[in-house]
C-alpha cells in the first residue's frame, strides 16, 4: 500500500540526503575562503545552478544526437529485433507501444513464447521510466513507434 504522506517525506528526505555533499564543500570554501552564512548558502545555490546547467547541456546534447542519428538507428535495430522474433501484425491503430506488447502478452491465443517475449520488452521499455531517466524512456518509445510503424508496412 502506497501513501502520499510517505511519499512526499520520503521525497524531503531524499532532497535533503542529495544536499549533503553539497554542504560539506560549501562548508570547506566557507573555511578555506573565510565566508560567513551568506556564502554558504551562496555555494550550495551556485553548485545547484551548476548542476542545472550541466543537465541542461546534457539533455540539449542527447536530444540533438537522438534526432539526427540516434532515433533512426535504434529504430532500425529495434525494427530487425520485431523481425527476428516474428512478432505479431500491428494494429492499424495502436495506443503505443506498451501497448502493442501488452496486447500480445495478455492474449491467451499467442504461443506462451511470444507473450514472455512481450512482456520482456514491456519490462525493457519501462526499465529507464522506472529508474527515473524519464527523458531516456520517451526516446526509446519514439524509436520503438517507428520501428513498429515500419514491421506494419512488412504486412502490407
Amino acid at each position: 500500500m502506497q501513501f502520499e504522506s510517505k511519499l512526499k517525506r520520503r521525497v524531503w528526505f531524499e532532497l535533503a540526503l542529495g544536499l549533503i555533499p553539497d554542504a560539506v564543500v560549501a562548508a570547506l570554501l566557507v573555511v578555506i575562503f573565510g565566508g560567513g552564512f551568506v556564502s554558504f548558502i551562496a555555494t550550495i545555490v551556485g553548485l545547484q545552478v551548476v548542476y542545472f546547467l550541466i543537465w541542461l547541456k546534457d539533455t540539449a546534447w542527447s536530444w540533438l544526437q537522438f534526432v539526427l542519428v540516434g532515433r533512426k538507428r535504434d529504430a532500425s535495430t529495434l525494427l530487425d529485433h520485431l523481425v527476428t522474433r516474428s512478432y505479431p501484425e500491428p494494429s492499424d491503430y495502436e495506443q503505443s507501444i506498451s501497448g502493442y506488447f501488452e496486447r500480445i502478452a495478455s492474449d491467451d491465443e499467442e504461443e506462451v513464447i511470444m507473450r514472455l517475449a512481450a512482456s520482456v520488452e514491456l519490462g525493457a521499455i519501462n526499465y529507464s521510466v522506472a529508474q527515473g531517466r524519464i527523458q531516456e524512456g520517451l526516446r526509446l518509445s519514439m524509436a520503438y513507434e517507428d520501428a513498429l510503424e515500419a514491421y506494419k508496412r512488412r504486412f502490407i
